[in-house]
C-alpha cells in the first residue's frame, strides 16, 4: 500500500512538469512548419527573382502596428490589368476571387436594357440555371460605360463588357482567407508595433549598407540606386524577425516571438527593456 502510494505521489508530482515539457516540445518544433494557403503565392518568385520592395504589398509595415495582408487591388495591377501569368490555374483563381466567376455571356441587345436600368431574361435564365431566382426587388445599379451590377437584396452579381462581349459574373468577398503565420501572443496585453521596429532597424541597415559599398553621400544617388539600396535595407530589417522570406516557397514562421526572444533582441540592440514598454 505505502509503496503505491509513493508511486502514486512521484506520478502526481512530476506529470505537471512532464506534459509542460511535452507541450513546449510540440511547439518549438511546430511553429517553423509551412502553413499551406488559399493560393500558392510565394515570396521566392515575387521577393527572389522579381525584387519587389516588401512594402509594395505590405502597405503598412513601416507606418502602422501592423503589416497587412496585401489588398487584391495590389495583385490585380499584375495579374488581372496586365494579364501576368493569366493561364497559370493559381492566378486563376486569384482572378476568380477578384472579378468574380463567370456565369456565363450575354447577347448584345442585353446592354440596351441595362443602361435602361432592366434586367434582361437572359440574366434570369443564367442565374436560374446557377440555382437563385431573383426576386422582383432585385435592380440594375449603374457602375461604368463598361460595367453594372444586378442587386438583390445582400447577393449582387456584374456586368461588364470586356472585349465588346458583355459577361455575367458571381462577385465573391473583396479578401482571401489567408492563414496567418505570424501572431504577437496574448497580444491585447502587448504594444508591439512594425512602425516603431522598422524605423529602428532601416536607417541601421542601410548604413552598413553604404559603408560596405563606401558611399559617402547617400543624396547624391540617382533616385533609383537609392530606392535600390532602401530596399535592400528593408529586407534586411524583415530578416530580423521573418527571416529570408525570399527563399521561402510556402511562408513560415522562423522566429517563436515569445517573451523571452523579443528580450534578447532587446538586450542585443540596447532597446528599453522596462515592462511598460511592451505591456501598457
Amino acid at each position: 500500500m505505502k509503496k503505491n502510494l509513493a508511486i502514486f505521489a512521484v506520478l502526481a508530482l512530476f506529470t505537471p512538469f512532464f506534459l509542460i515539457f511535452l507541450g513546449y516540445s510540440y511547439g518549438y518544433h511546430n511553429y517553423k512548419k509551412a502553413r499551406v494557403q488559399p493560393i500558392a503565392f510565394t515570396h521566392k518568385i515575387h521577393v527572389g527573382q522579381l525584387n519587389m520592395k516588401c512594402t509594395q504589398c505590405h502597405l503598412y509595415a513601416d507606418k502602422g502596428p501592423f503589416a497587412t495582408t496585401p489588398p487584391l487591388s495590389v495583385c490585380k495591377t499584375c495579374h488581372v490589368d496586365q494579364g501576368v501569368k493569366a493561364n497559370s490555374p493559381q492566378i486563376q483563381k486569384l482572378t476568380a476571387h477578384i472579378q468574380g466567376k463567370l456565369l456565363g455571356e450575354l447577347p448584345p441587345e442585353t446592354e440596351g436594357q441595362l443602361a435602361h436600368a432592366k434586367i434582361p431574361q437572359t440574366i434570369h435564365d443564367i442565374l436560374k440555371k446557377n440555382g437563385t431566382n431573383l426576386s422582383e426587388k432585385s435592380t440594375v445599379r449603374f457602375v461604368s460605360s463598361n460595367e453594372w451590377e444586378i442587386l438583390d437584396g445582400k447577393k449582387l452579381w456584374t456586368v461588364k463588357k470586356e472585349q465588346n462581349k458583355l459577361k455575367l459574373y458571381s462577385n465573391k468577398p473583396p479578401y482571401i482567407e489567408w492563414k496567418r503565420i505570424h501572431r504577437i501572443p496574448y497580444v491585447s496585453n502587448v504594444g508591439f508595433t512594425h512602425k516603431r521596429h522598422v524605423r529602428y532597424f532601416l536607417p541601421r541597415y542601410l548604413q552598413q549598407i553604404l559603408e560596405k559599398k563606401q558611399i559617402k553621400d547617400f543624396y547624391s544617388l540617382p533616385s533609383s540606386q537609392r530606392e535600390e539600396l532602401e530596399k535592400q535595407a528593408l529586407k534586411q530589417t524583415c530578416y530580423q524577425c521573418h527571416g529570408q522570406v525570399e527563399q521561402m516557397t510556402i511562408p513560415r514562421k522562423v522566429s517563436p516571438l515569445k517573451m523571452g526572444w523579443c528580450i534578447t533582441c532587446h538586450v542585443k540592440h540596447n532597446a528599453p527593456r522596462d515592462c511598460w514598454t511592451c505591456h501598457q
